[in-house]
């Protein structure tokens, strides 16, 4: 009785999960990016190397990131959410991305075709990026 109640548990857990990745779903391209360094730095995108950013947030709880290098080189990071949780058009997720050894919080809104996102690197043993604050809003693109 107890695993079919903990099997129940599971599976309204992921049925959550999807519905609520099912609200942002989709294609993004990077519209801003800046990224406050602890001693208070501010950064672009072409500041860290980098051209553009496209983004895939999937139902299937990952997050894949395709970034175009302005060397041309592609690079791609995907991420695990572990929890997202949405009310109305805001809510956060903590997701584990695969370049870290840790897990984020991200908050964020989304209205329209526009996702915006706030993450906090608080984790001491990134020495990096420790006590960084970056943001970012992304636009949906168009489903072809």
């Amino acid at each position: 009785m107890n695993y079919v109640i903990a099997l129940l548990f599971s599976l309204m857990i992921a049925s959550s999960f999807a519905n609520d990745m099912a609200l942002i779903a989709g294609k993004y391209r990077y519209e801003k990016y800046a990224v406050t360094m602890a001693n208070g730095n501010v950064m672009s995108l072409a500041n860290i190397g980098i051209k553009s950013i496209n983004m895939s947030f999937n139902t299937d709880s990952t997050v894949l990131m395709e970034a175009t290098m302005l060397n041309g080189k592609i690079v791609k990071e995907k991420a695990i959410i572990k929890e997202i949780k949405i009310k109305g058009n805001k809510g956060y997720w903590i997701a584990r991305w695969s370049d870290l050894n840790y897990d984020i919080r991200e908050d964020f809104s989304f209205h329209d075709d526009v996702f915006e996102y706030e993450a906090k690197f608080q984790d001491k043993s990134d020495k990096d990026r420790y006590g960084a604050v970056e943001r970012g809003t992304l636009k949906k693109m168009p489903f072809f």
